[in-house]
């Protein structure tokens, strides 16, 4: 039996090396057809080449004409707009041409050519200069000689354990640079007031600059709001946050219908006391006539805070270094929203090309 099983074992072997060298020959063949298939397809065919590296590499595709690369400026693009980067390209689905004064400029492009001066960088001004450095405004002027307190750091977006003791105006500059590094961002570190109000703000002023008010002081605000009529510059003024707890009562209207605040109250009793604006109705006297815009837009609150705890905590002086903290409390969600809305107005009237400044017929000077 054993010697059967080894016949066996030796048949079966011879079969498997005849078959598997059966197989090897009829690769060869086959290899052999093929190579001369490609020789000849080589003669006839003058586009198609061999490596000399691998006679059978496959053949070298015709070039083909390069694509046509998308333009990356539209015919509104100017060298501003190069600078902008690219995170700010959808400003341009956010605001279209609205009127025929803008239909030639970019969104981008007007907004790289405009420049907002934001006066006072506490609870509303710093969030003001934080929205617009992300919003490809081309020049930034911050002026403010206040320094970071650590009761600030509930409500300003400059303050935190780091910067207590720095300059808002120098914190604020550092962070719109790492923003957008092409933003131009100046600082001046002084406070304004009526003695210094020209020399400061004149060699600042050209023809797109907008003013943004956020001081706490009626008598100051009053003087600002004044110049910028002498000078025919646009300005928006925003009114207290103190003591405010909903966001959602936050409006916009023009200075001369604002309710409810009383930081805007004293305003715009001094600018008719001390300025000529036009007056309205006598104490007592029922209102009976429509009243003119002034074209100052004023950012307030329509919340109605307590009279006994409001009254006289509204600064009506001028000047000066000022308390760190606010005598009616403030949170972070209303002094935000103020500033936001301040720089969405900002924001607004240039890409609409709107650089109205302040138009009031003056009262005569009573002899």
């Amino acid at each position: 039996h054993f010697g059967m099983k080894l016949t066996l074992l030796v048949i079966i072997t011879i079969s498997i090396a005849h078959d598997a060298a059966s197989f090897t020959l009829n690769a060869i063949k086959l290899n052999e057809s093929r190579l001369k298939s490609s020789e000849s397809s080589k003669t006839s065919n003058p586009d198609f080449t061999s490596s000399p590296a691998s006679p059978t590499s496959l053949p070298t595709p015709l070039p083909t004409p390069p694509l046509a690369q998308p333009s990356l400026t539209t015919p509104q693009t100017t060298l501003k707009d190069s600078q902008c980067p690219p995170h700010y390209s959808n400003l341009s689905r956010l605001y279209s041409p609205t009127t025929e004064s803008t239909t030639n400029a970019s969104p981008i492009s007007s907004l790289r050519s405009s420049h907002c001066i934001i006066i006072g960088l506490g609870g509303v001004g710093s969030w003001v200069t934080e929205s617009l450095s992300r919003t490809a405004l081309g020049r930034l002027t911050l002026i403010d000689l206040d320094d970071v307190c650590s009761s600030n750091i509930n409500r300003q977006i400059c303050a935190d354990t780091n910067t207590v003791g720095m300059f808002k105006a120098e914190v604020l500059k550092e962070r719109c640079n790492r923003i957008d590094a092409n933003c131009e961002v100046e600082t001046v570190l002084d406070f304004i007031d009526g003695d210094n109000m020209e020399e400061i703000l004149d060699p600042l002023i050209d023809d797109r600059t907008i003013i943004i008010d956020t001081i706490d002081s009626s008598e100051t605000k009053a003087d600002l709001i004044s110049y910028c009529f002498r000078k025919n510059v646009p300005i928006i003024t925003c009114g207290s946050a103190g003591g405010l707890t909903d966001p959602t009562l936050i409006r916009c209207c023009d200075l001369s219908k604002v309710e409810d605040d009383r930081l805007l109250f004293w305003t715009r009793k001094r600018l008719r006391k001390y300025h000529r604006f036009p007056k309205g109705p006598a104490q007592g006297e029922k209102n009976t006539h429509r009243v003119k815009s002034w074209n100052v837009k004023a950012v307030h609150s329509i919340q109605r805070k307590d009279v006994k705890k409001s009254q006289g905590k509204e600064s009506k002086g001028g000047g000066g270094l000022r308390k760190c903290d606010s005598m009616l409390g403030t949170v972070s969600f209303c002094t935000g929203i103020v500033g936001f809305v301040a720089a969405g107005k900002a924001v607004e009237m240039i890409v609409e090309d709107d650089f109205t400044a302040p138009n009031v017929k003056l009262e005569s000077v009573q002899k």
